[in-house]
């Protein structure tokens, strides 16, 4: 079963209570202008399901240090990583149509290092809820399905376009989930061990969303986060 019923938050300090924030537009620039800056550059694949991971010198190329730079934004990561924080060495870019979501899961699998992490989850253009948007579970509902036991494995695969071994990350669930229809540059935030995926797409229109992860600045996976890209 699917609600709609996940309301863009105000009070941006709920995401350690809450575990995730949904926040309204707030990369809505920065959408546009990537989406300009890779329109017909990316190719085209028989299943519908195009996915493109941009590492180190393809986030400048393509502009992505800008989500890193937007200042509404620097400030709710002070709020959240009080002794600082370093961002994610790579992007994945998402174009689903047609096709079967991401099975459920958290994220904090596919990292080595015991600090949490953020996911930063934006929706580059229009996704109404028949094109496959994010859904999430709160803090305490994911406690109940992602287990200690769970969280502790380590999956060796966070490659979007060589995604092998991944069915090791996938939970089953028991209750509802919550998602909504996102206008171009919503955003969620959301804590490494928080339950999520994305809903099946039964439209043939692009659902576009592009992701990255923000930690703490000690004790960090370094295969994933560099000094390169820091507060």
């Amino acid at each position: 079963m699917i609600t709609e019923n996940i309301d863009y938050d105000l009070d941006t300090t709920s995401i350690h209570d809450k575990g995730f924030l949904l926040l309204k537009s707030i990369f809505k620039q920065e959408a546009q202008d990537f989406l300009a800056i890779i329109k017909n550059t990316l190719p085209a694949t028989s299943d519908n399901r195009h996915q493109k991971a941009f590492f180190n010198n393809d986030i400048e190329k393509f502009g992505l240090t800008s989500f890193f730079k937007n200042q509404d934004f620097k400030k709710i990561l002070h709020n959240i990583f009080l002794d600082g924080y370093v961002f994610s060495n790579n992007f994945f870019y998402r174009d689903f149509k047609k096709c079967q979501g991401t099975r459920a899961h958290a994220d904090h699998v596919y990292f080595d290092q015991p600090n949490p992490l953020i996911t930063v989850w934006v929706a580059l253009s229009e996704i109404t809820l028949d094109m496959g948007p994010l859904y999430i579970l709160t803090k305490n509902e994911s406690k109940h399905i992602a287990t200690n036991e769970y969280l502790t494995q380590k999956i060796n695969s966070n490659d979007a376009t060589n995604n092998k071994g991944w069915e090791k990350a996938v939970l089953n669930l028991d209750i509802p989930v919550k998602t909504r229809e996102l206008t171009t540059g919503d955003c969620y935030l959301f804590l490494s061990d928080v339950v999520h995926g994305t809903l099946d797409s039964k439209s043939f229109a692009s659902r576009l969303s592009i992701d990255f992860r923000v930690t703490g600045s000690t004790d960090y996976d370094k295969r994933w986060f560099t000094t390169q890209y820091t507060n």
